[in-house]
């Protein structure tokens, strides 16, 4: 799959391929979060209540955790709100959301303006 910014990047770093940090490749190696926990809840069953998410996550019922621990999800549409419901969305590709924002931040380091196309 092809992203626009590839050919940018290619031009910016002449090639040299990007490293991760230490810290985001032992990512895995963690135990899972709350977060992590409401996640994998709404993959396997596609939508849920806040209060189905707080009794999965132990946030012992306050639902008002939940939506403060998903926001980072929801601000980059792998989760959404509907009717009440917290769903996941099939069609978001971590890979891709991460290498475009690598994408973007190697743009704004060599001094490019990126801004948020209107939908």
């Amino acid at each position: 799959m092809n992203n626009p910014f590839s050919h940018l990047i290619e031009q910016i770093t002449h090639g040299r391929r990007m490293v991760r940090s230490p810290s985001e490749s032992h990512a895995q190696d963690r135990p899972a979060t709350k977060t992590d926990k409401m996640r994998q809840y709404l993959r396997q069953r596609g939508e849920a209540s806040a209060s189905d998410l707080a009794i999965e996550a132990d946030l012992c019922g306050s639902t008002g955790n939940v939506y403060a621990l998903l926001k980072t999800d929801i601000a980059k549409g792998a989760i959404e709100l509907r009717g009440g419901l917290y769903c996941w969305v099939d069609s978001f590709d971590q890979d891709e959301h991460q290498r475009i924002q690598d994408a973007i931040r190697t743009l704004r380091r060599a001094g490019y303006t990126v801004i948020k196309e209107a939908e």
